[in-house]
C-alpha cells in the first residue's frame, strides 16, 4: 500500500516537474509578441520539422523500446500545441494586416500538417501497440493514450489504405475550409 503512494506521488511529481521545465523553456518566447513575418514562417517551420522528426521516432520504435513512446508522445504534443498557439494567435490580434496574413499563412500550413501527422498510420500502429502491452502510469496518460488511438480511428487509421486516402482528403479540406472561414469572419 505504502509503495503504491510513494510511486503515485513520484509520478506526480515527475510529471510536475516536467510541466514546469516545458513553461520555463517556452516562457522566453511566449512573453515576446513583436513578431516579424520572417519570425512566423521559419518558426512555423522549425515547429513543423521538429515535430515530424519526433513522430519519425516514434514510428521507429521496436517492441523492446515501447516504454518510450508514451514520453515521446506527450512531449510531442506539449511542444506543438504550445508553439502552434503561439505563431498563430497574431492573425487574431496584430494591428499589423502583413503579420495577419503571415500568421494566417502559419494557421494555414500547421492544419495541413496536423491533418498529416494525424494520418500517419506507422505512428498509430506503435501507439496501439503500446496501449496494448504497457499499462499506463497516471490517469492523464491513460487518458492520452486513449485519445491518439481514438483520434486516429477518427482519421480512419484502422482502415485499408484507399479509405484512409479518402478520410485524409476530407480532413484537408474540411480544414482548409476552417481556415477560410475564420478569415473571412473575422475580417
Amino acid at each position: 500500500m505504502i509503495r503504491s503512494v510513494i510511486g503515485i506521488i513520484e509520478r506526480r511529481v515527475h510529471s510536475f516537474q516536467i510541466r514546469t521545465v516545458a513553461i520555463n523553456v517556452m516562457e522566453p518566447q511566449m512573453k515576446q509578441w513583436n513578431l516579424s513575418c520572417e519570425d512566423i514562417k521559419n518558426g512555423t517551420d522549425n515547429l513543423m520539422s521538429n515535430i515530424k522528426a519526433r513522430y519519425d521516432k516514434i514510428a521507429a520504435l521496436q517492441p523492446n523500446e515501447l516504454e518510450k513512446c508514451l514520453d515521446f508522445l506527450k512531449e510531442t504534443h506539449r511542444e506543438f500545441d504550445t508553439m502552434s498557439g503561439f505563431y498563430e494567435f497574431p492573425s487574431q490580434v496584430s494591428p499589423d494586416d502583413k503579420i495577419r496574413d503571415a500568421s494566417v499563412e502559419a494557421e494555414k500550413s500547421l492544419s495541413k500538417f496536423t491533418v498529416e501527422m494525424n494520418s500517419r498510420k506507422d505512428v498509430f500502429d506503435v501507439v496501439c501497440s503500446y496501449n496494448d502491452t504497457i499499462t499506463p502510469p497516471t490517469a492523464e496518460s491513460k487518458r492520452l493514450i486513449a485519445r491518439v488511438i481514438r483520434d486516429g480511428k477518427r482519421a480512419g487509421l484502422h482502415l485499408d489504405k484507399e479509405k484512409r486516402d479518402g478520410v485524409k482528403d476530407i480532413n484537408t479540406r474540411i480544414s482548409e475550409l476552417q481556415i477560410q472561414f475564420q478569415k473571412k469572419y473575422e475580417r
